[in-house]
This record gives structure tokens, C-alpha cells and sequence, in this order.
């Protein structure tokens, strides 16, 4: 196969891009095992904001007007 210089600097370039985007997957990938160590990670039940509160407590029952 022949290569000029163009298509040999377009080919580069792909791959370049290529490498690129596997690399930032890898990373989004390692960043949500989260290894517990530091307490500070997000994805630890701890740490996380209440979204919703599930209290199944009642309020009492009074009669109107007291």
C-alpha cells in the first residue's frame, strides 16, 4: 500500500483520536468503582444527599380544634 503524506498524516490524526477517547473511557469507567478508601467519594451511601424521605410514621390522630 502507498501512502502519501496526506493520508499518512490523516491516518495519525484518527488515531491520535482514537487513543484519545479510549483513554477518557477508561477513566469514566475506573472513576465509578470508587474503592471506599477515602470517605470522600461520592458513590458511598454515606456521603450522598437524601433525595427523598421514606418516614412511614403516621402523625397522630387529634380531633379538629385542639
Amino acid at each position: 500500500m502507498n501512502l502519501d503524506p496526506q493520508t499518512g498524516a490523516a491516518l495519525g490524526m484518527v488515531a491520535v483520536a482514537t487513543a484519545y477517547l479510549a483513554r477518557r473511557g477508561w477513566q469514566a469507567i475506573a472513576q465509578r468503582k470508587g474503592c471506599g478508601a477515602c470517605g470522600t467519594c461520592p458513590m458511598e451511601s454515606s456521603n450522598a444527599p437524601t433525595l427523598v424521605s421514606l418516614d412511614t410514621a403516621r402523625p397522630s390522630k387529634q380531633p379538629p380544634g385542639k
